[in-house]
């Protein structure tokens, strides 16, 4: 957000997480202004506003996901931090240092555009 001048909305359904989330942004001198952290269930919000949508979700969170995805307007960025989406072949995959463990922690970082076509071994798909 601080590099990019992005506003970013950050949702969590633990209360405890979005604390943690609130003076990790504020410790790398992100203004309350350029970010807003709210206590919601993913399932349930409007996803198609957002260009750019970074996830830290568990496999059986990203699957319920996927048609929010797909409606998503074409050239939407998803990230999907430690997990793949469903379905979709990432366009790139790069190892990461981990964001909630200090090095040498790291994780994989998915990346995606909507509507640049992605396929499996076992199913085609438009991603």
């Amino acid at each position: 957000a601080r590099a990019c001048r992005a506003r970013c909305v950050g949702f969590d359904i633990d209360e405890v997480h979005l604390s943690t989330a609130r003076r990790q942004a504020a410790a790398a001198g992100i203004s309350k202004e350029q970010i807003d952290f709210r206590c919601d269930d993913v399932l349930e919000l409007d996803l198609s506003p957002a260009s750019v949508l970074v996830m830290f979700l568990v496999p059986n969170m990203l699957e319920p996901l996927m048609e929010k995805f797909r409606r998503m307007t074409e050239g939407t960025r998803i990230l999907s931090f430690h997990f793949p989406l469903p379905v979709w072949q990432p366009e790139e995959t790069r190892v990461v240092d981990h964001p909630h463990h200090p090095p040498p922690a790291t994780t994989n970082m998915y990346s995606y555009t909507v509507g640049v076509r992605a396929t499996s071994s076992s199913t085609s798909d438009t991603g």
